[in-house]
């Protein structure tokens, strides 16, 4: 319910400090991608044999897509912000890329840091969240917070429909 009154109040205030809120939100989900990417990089934990079978990877195509949900928000920003459809383009590719990288770099540290990621998968029912416990292997609780951080601000960077 604070969220919710937070977020109304920030509606109020207008569009600007909403865009300050959401950029800080994103820098905040790229910060923690990008340092358990790195724990990942450098870790002992992590291994390539860890990620076979690699037929596993083409499994989550059929979820790729749910991935991009939220683009559609970026030319409604736009036009509150009045960007020029020049720099809409660019926001939107970087935005693509980023979400590539996110969503990869996710599945990939996943997989490397958990030995038995596809038995984990077919287990998923009694099996907590696979990033969450990656991210615990690699740095413990701070490797949660960090995958708690990205999540939350994923949530609640994406604008409801009436927002803009």
């Amino acid at each position: 319910m604070g969220i919710l009154i937070l977020f109304g109040i920030l509606n109020i205030l207008g569009v600007k400090k909403a865009g300050i809120v959401q950029t800080i939100l994103a820098a905040l989900l790229g910060i923690s991608v990008v340092t358990l990417t790195i724990a990942a990089l450098v870790s002992s934990k992590t291994s390539l044999a860890n990620m076979a079978p690699w037929w596993g990877f083409h499994k989550s195509d059929a979820i790729a897509p749910w991935a991009y949900v939220g683009f559609d928000t970026i030319p409604q920003a736009a036009e509150e912000f009045k960007f020029s459809y020049k720099k809409v383009s660019g926001i939107m590719i970087v935005a693509i890329i980023f979400g590539c990288f996110v969503y990869t770099a996710n599945n990939t540290i996943t997989a490397a840091t958990l030995e038995n990621w596809s038995d984990l998968i077919v287990e998923s029912a009694s099996t907590p969240w696979l990033l969450l416990t990656a991210a615990e292997c690699l740095l413990g609780t701070p490797g949660k917070i960090l995958v708690g951080v990205a999540v939350s601000s994923a949530a609640l960077s994406y604008p409801c429909p009436d927002q803009f």
